[in-house]
């Protein structure tokens, strides 16, 4: 009767250090993950009107006499198209977006602002991982920030252009 009682205690204390090893494994495993300084991005709605808008933007690029909004220019420089002026798409939506970013998001000494991303890209299809840079405007550090953004995705030739905005806090 005595044999069973001690195996019985033998048995809890081993199951006790299983319980203990697994706990502090998985503190240590919580640790690394907190600790990992990832940006947190958010979807934004006031973001997405901003895309949504600058895309209507009338540019000052002409193409066969009719100048173009955002979303054209945007394709013109993807085909590396030029304007009726002789000027590259690309220069012309490079400086719009530009302007239209620093107008709207001030980066700045004191500012809540400490950055933001603008990029749009070219994917062959809808299900297409692969894609190609049209334009990419960085202002500020967003490293390791809080993130708010959307995206914007429309139909260009075959495939598809999706014009991505981040802002870092």
């Amino acid at each position: 009767m005595r044999k069973m009682n001690k195996n019985g205690q033998e048995e809890m204390v081993g199951f006790v250090l299983i319980v203990v090893i697994v706990a502090i494994v998985l503190v240590i495993l919580l640790g690394i993950v907190l600790r990992q300084d990832k940006p947190i991005q958010t979807e934004n709605q006031d973001i997405n009107n901003f895309i949504k808008s600058s895309m209507e933007y009338t540019s000052s690029c002409a193409l066969n006499g009719q100048y173009l909004k955002m979303r054209p220019l945007l394709g013109a420089c993807y085909k590396s198209g030029n304007c009726d002026s002789g000027e590259k798409a690309c220069n012309v939506l490079n400086a719009s977006f530009i302007g239209m970013l620093e107008s709207s998001f001030i980066v700045k000494e004191g500012s809540n602002i400490r950055g933001y991303i603008f990029k749009a890209v070219y994917y062959e299809n809808i299900s297409s991982s692969q894609e190609k840079k049209i334009i990419e405007i960085t202002k500020g550090n967003c490293t390791g920030k809080t993130q708010i953004g959307s995206d914007e995705p429309f139909a260009q030739d075959n495939g598809i252009i999706t014009a991505k905005m981040s802002v870092c806090y």
